[in-house]
């Protein structure tokens, strides 16, 4: 019953592909916290690759790349050859089920979506863009409210406990996906948010990502603000801007105090990791959530890995989950979250530190792939951040991806990488063809 919007999306392509794209996107980017995961019965990332076979393989036969665009095409195309050798890897080498195996790989070919944005025009994008900001803007309201109430008002992409703060306030963790999109969009290309909102949104995506409690999220924004406004040549037309915001964080300096100076003090818990103590914090519970524990639960596997033939670690642990058989039987480390229901402590990935992700899943090989797609949208973006105003806000979105990547496994997935081809064949297309080239 589900696949009635895949249909409706595939439908409208021809008719009208501003909502065919925004529904993909819905698809791919977890429902915007809107829609669960499974939808009447169906799940809306098989939704999105149901899409992309459809939309993409069609656009594949009838486009024509420019430099730009067959650059990221080749880097795709490489990319995605590893991921086939890597499940031929694994169901003959590591002998997996042949099911879990492709089912899991099947998540990489989502970067495919890339040639489902080609064809779109100027006012396309422009109008995709304008629908993103509404549904995140809303969305965001939603998520603060639940946390003062601690009432579940958005969806999650994976099973997670609300808790109440020592503050009062309740830590949620299904934050819109686009939260930190459209707060530096707000900041430094204000002229894709609708002119009444304008003030609003300056005020609502920045209290979302307060809300949100997480540490490293907030100082990696802050950070990057700052980046931004001397990238721009701006500070001294923005600080009042940058003024507003100062005092919009005074009413939350102790919610901020509180929460860096948190579970087990950052500057313990930075220190413990430098002097390699792993002993120590296995001992104080090895399923938390530290900056300890992640650097932990990497060199764990590290230590494994490498000393494997040499083929391993190119190839990393496997194309498998956590839930596999295959993962509990082969593996025993002692670092991961604990799966309480099912009494098993995660293998293969963690939410907590993306270069884990990497290590493990892709393996050497598979990550230098990887990574080489993100490194030429990061260059592409700063190379036009100066002409472009929103080229500038997804160059900082992109620094901040790579800055948080400590903390969560953002960059390690490939359906983060979505919303940048977007934005890439928005301005390799189009109007910003002539000056980009």
């Amino acid at each position: 019953m589900g696949f009635i919007l895949l249909i409706i999306a595939i439908i409208l392509y021809p008719i009208n592909r501003v909502y065919s794209i925004f529904l993909f996107l819905t698809f791919s980017l977890n429902g915007f916290r809107i829609l669960p995961d499974i939808f009447l019965d169906a799940k809306l990332t098989h939704m999105a690759l149901g899409y992309i076979v459809v939309i993409g393989g069609y656009n594949i036969f009838h486009l024509h790349l420019n430099r730009l665009q067959k650059k990221l095409n080749n880097k795709i195309v490489y990319f995605e050859l590893f991921i086939i050798s890597s499940i031929l890897f694994s169901i003959v080498y590591y002998q997996y089920s042949i099911g879990e195996v492709i089912s899991t790989g099947l998540r990489y070919s989502i970067l495919l979506g890339f040639f489902c944005f080609i064809n779109l025009k100027d006012w396309e994008y422009k109008k995709v863009i304008n629908i993103l900001f509404y549904i995140t803007f809303i969305t965001s309201i939603l998520y603060c409210a639940q946390i003062i109430t601690g009432i579940k008002l958005l969806q999650y992409s994976s099973e997670t406990f609300d808790t109440p703060e020592s503050n009062g306030l309740f830590k949620f963790y299904n934050s819109p996906p686009l939260g930190g999109l459209f707060l530096y969009i707000s900041l430094f290309a204000s002229e894709y948010i609708p002119s009444k909102w304008k003030l609003a949104s300056k005020i609502v995506f920045p209290l979302a990502l307060l809300l949100s409690m997480g540490r490293t999220s907030m100082l990696v924004t802050g950070v990057v603000i700052i980046i931004g406004f001397l990238l721009n040549d701006s500070f001294k037309k923005n600080v009042l801007i940058l003024l507003m915001i100062l005092l919009l964080l005074i009413p939350f300096y102790s919610l901020i105090s509180s929460r860096i100076n948190k579970e087990g003090e950052t500057k313990n818990d930075i220190q413990m990791a430098l002097n390699l103590n792993f002993k120590e914090i296995g001992e104080n519970g090895g399923h938390g959530g530290t900056f300890t524990y992640r650097i932990a639960w990497i060199y764990e596997r590290a230590e494994y890995i490498f000393q494997r033939p040499f083929y391993e670690p190119l190839f990393g642990l496997g194309l498998i989950t956590d839930e596999s058989t295959d993962a509990q039987k082969k593996y025993h480390f002692n670092f991961g979250l604990l799966n309480i229901e099912k009494g098993f402590v995660a293998q293969i990935r963690t939410p907590d530190i993306a270069w884990g992700n990497l290590l493990t899943i892709l393996g050497l090989l598979g990550s230098f792939f990887f990574l080489n797609i993100w490194f030429f949208l990061i260059r592409f973006f700063n190379k036009i951040k100066k002409t472009e105003l929103l080229a500038l806000s997804i160059f900082l979105l992109l620094v901040a991806e790579i800055m948080s990547s400590i903390s969560c496994a953002s960059i390690s997935e490939p359906y983060t990488l979505l919303i940048y081809f977007f934005f890439f064949t928005y301005f390799t297309n189009n109007q910003f063809k002539n000056n980009i080239q």
